[in-house]
């Protein structure tokens, strides 16, 4: 892309103030070089820049950072680094850092899967006032608790199911004779309640 003037005095003011020890500085020549702004593309020059502001202790840089190893973006994929990286800017109330450690906690990159910290990441970015994360954090939070009550809701269903007894109440067997001469009784005993129910009936006419 062309360069500007502007962009070219940018770069020299950034590279002074860089070897001077500015964070700041070393930031933003990240971004110059991650981005080709004033200078060529340069991924390996941003994420060293980046990585001088991170050791100074500057949130940005070290999500930055963490972004590039994230995504394998000029350097090598590294979620684990990644994951400490953004631990570190969230440690420092950097939104979206919290926002990452929330995304990397429901995927399982670079740690185990954990939904319960990933809301409880998603719900501090949401409160940290970022206008660029709070609003996506949130919905991020409340998707993630809408699965797990769902799945709890499941789950419950599922055990009270195993709870009940196969059969609920023992079904009766009609007795069987065990001999030619007890069904013969059983069939005398029918017929004498037959005859029994038969005067029964004429008694009440």
């Amino acid at each position: 892309r062309p360069r500007s003037p502007a962009a070219g005095e940018a770069v020299e003011l950034l590279k002074t103030s860089s070897e001077n020890g500015s964070k700041e500085a070393m930031y933003y020549l990240g971004l110059m070089h991650e981005y080709g702004i004033g200078v060529d593309q340069d991924f390996l020059v941003a994420a060293k820049q980046y990585e001088m502001s991170a050791q100074e202790g500057y949130a940005p840089s070290t999500y930055n950072l963490g972004l590039m190893l994230a995504y394998g973006r000029g350097v090598t994929q590294d979620y684990y680094r990644a994951f400490l990286l953004f631990q570190e800017g969230a440690g420092k109330n950097h939104a979206p850092s919290m926002y990452y450690m929330g995304l990397f906690c429901l995927y399982g990159h670079g740690v185990n899967v954990d939904y319960s910290q990933a809301v409880l990441w998603f719900n501090q970015a949401a409160e940290a006032n970022d206008p660029a994360i709070s609003e996506k954090a949130a919905s991020a939070r409340d998707e993630v608790r809408a699965s797990l009550e769902k799945a709890r809701r499941v789950n419950a269903a599922t055990m009270q199911s195993f709870d009940k007894p196969l059969v609920e109440e023992p079904v009766p067997f009609a007795a069987q004779p065990e001999s030619a001469e007890e069904a013969a009784r059983m069939d005398d005993t029918q017929s004498s309640q037959e005859l029994f129910d038969q005067h029964l009936a004429q008694f009440l006419n």
